[in-house]
């Protein structure tokens, strides 16, 4: 865990830890956009958590493949990132925990994500957007009211 150390700068692009299994970077002071490379790099990663930092740019279309599909948790929470959260999570059933609260995102949430709800026969009990792009009635219902 390298949680609440203070750390700064750019998460650099290739970095190779294939075994990493959790990644915690939440409550440091990292900047820049988040890598382009880490589906290929972090082929056993499942909970990885970068929250409450300064990341900006979008969240890469392969957060889905993380793990190599594998991924259980994603916390991206208060940070600046922009565009959407992405939707190719459909098919990941492992899937539990997606938190991108707290960001600049403005696309709604698709209605695909929804799917992945333990209420729709999926594994998802946590989806945490801002209550201004949740489409998911039964995720957000505690949060948004």
């Amino acid at each position: 865990m390298l949680a609440h150390n203070k750390f700064t700068g750019y998460l650099p692009p290739d970095w190779r830890m294939r075994n990493l299994y959790y990644l915690d970077l939440g409550y440091n002071s990292l900047s820049g956009p988040l890598p382009n490379d880490w589906d290929t790099s972090m082929v056993r990663l499942r909970h990885l958590f970068l929250d409450h930092n300064s990341f900006t740019g979008t969240v890469p279309g392969y957060f889905s493949d993380l793990g190599k599909g594998r991924i259980k948790q994603i916390n991206v929470q208060s940070n600046f990132l922009e565009g959407e959260v992405p939707s190719n999570w459909v098919t990941k059933d492992q899937l539990v925990s997606l938190n991108f609260q707290d960001n600049n995102m403005t696309t709604p949430v698709d209605p695909l994500v929804c799917e992945l709800s333990i209420f729709e026969g999926g594994m998802l009990v946590e989806l945490r957007v801002d209550c201004d792009i949740c489409t998911c009635d039964t995720l957000c219902k505690e949060q948004c009211n």
